[in-house]
């Protein structure tokens, strides 16, 4: 059968409860890493413009959570949406999978106005594998999946940075494949120069002061709040870095729904707002008693 006979929804199980764990390198101008990230489906929330997505929960297994990722699967369509707020595509969402039309055969683009395009072929289990994407000179963006699996490789290249995700293992819909991976080695080359650097008053029974360092005067972050559980419970506004890379972020204790939180240990951290490799800081505690 071919693929675009089979529905988006057998391409990317996305029940809850399914995970897969990743392998990712990834090189930033003169740093390299190599590490490792659960993601699972955890349920689903409603974004700023009123579509309902799958959330996929990623963490690393040293502890650190990476940006959820928001999917969406359009069985009328047949395509896979990623919800995206960046600067080139704000509050919006890409096509990340389109099986409707003939792997082959046909394209569609993206907010940036790039021509995406799809192949097919089957592995040696005779299992459908498609891959999709986008290339140019500037700019590379490439999905493959395997039918009844998911996404099993990942990869962008963009000036002064590459990166890959590839899968290792996989639970979906009770079925284990491959081995997942439970040692927390990591091979991490991180520059200094990027996250939060201080939280005061720490404990607080009001305010809170957030001070962070970014690389480039010109990028643009954002500051995540997360209870012990793994929660997000608060998602500031974009917030483009200071002249001196240096920057305050003042957090009242609310919530993203404008509620007071209870009193207890939370957990802060700084990510980058560009594409799926956004970058995160390392996490910083902190106690609010009320």
């Amino acid at each position: 059968m071919k693929p675009s006979l089979l529905d988006a929804k057998s391409w990317y199980p996305l029940l809850d409860g399914n995970r897969w764990q990743y392998r990712v390198y990834q090189q930033f101008a003169d740093s390299t890493s190599i590490w490792y990230y659960a993601s699972e489906v955890v349920g689903d929330s409603t974004m700023e413009n009123q579509l309902s997505y799958r959330v996929l929960r990623r963490q690393k297994l040293t502890g650190e959570f990476l940006a959820d990722i928001y999917l969406r699967c359009d069985t009328i369509l047949n395509t896979i949406y990623e919800y995206q707020d960046t600067l080139s595509c704000p509050n919006s969402e890409i096509v990340i999978a389109d099986f409707s039309s003939d792997p082959n055969e046909g394209f569609w683009q993206d907010c940036l106005g790039f021509d995406w395009q799809s192949s097919y072929y089957y592995n040696e289990l005779d299992t459908p594998v498609v891959i999709m994407g986008v290339t140019n000179d500037l700019y590379g963006r490439i999905y493959t999946y395997q039918h009844e699996l998911g996404m099993i490789l990942y990869q962008e290249d963009e000036v002064g940075i590459n990166y890959e995700e590839k899968l290792i293992a996989a639970e979906i819909d009770g079925s284990q494949w491959g081995e997942f991976y439970t040692g927390i080695n990591e091979i991490r080359q991180v520059p200094g120069d990027f996250g939060l650097t201080a939280i005061y008053p720490n404990p607080s029974n009001a305010a809170v002061s957030i001070q962070y360092r970014t690389p480039s005067d010109k990028i643009r972050v954002r500051v995540l709040i997360f209870d012990l559980s793994g929660r997000q419970v608060y998602r500031s506004a974009t917030i483009s870095s200071s002249g001196n890379h240096e920057g305050v972020f003042i957090w009242d204790g609310l919530n993203s729904a404008g509620k007071p939180l209870p009193s207890g240990v939370y957990v802060a951290t700084l990510e980058t707002i560009t594409s799926r490799n956004s970058k995160i800081g390392s996490p910083h505690k902190f106690t609010l008693i009320k």
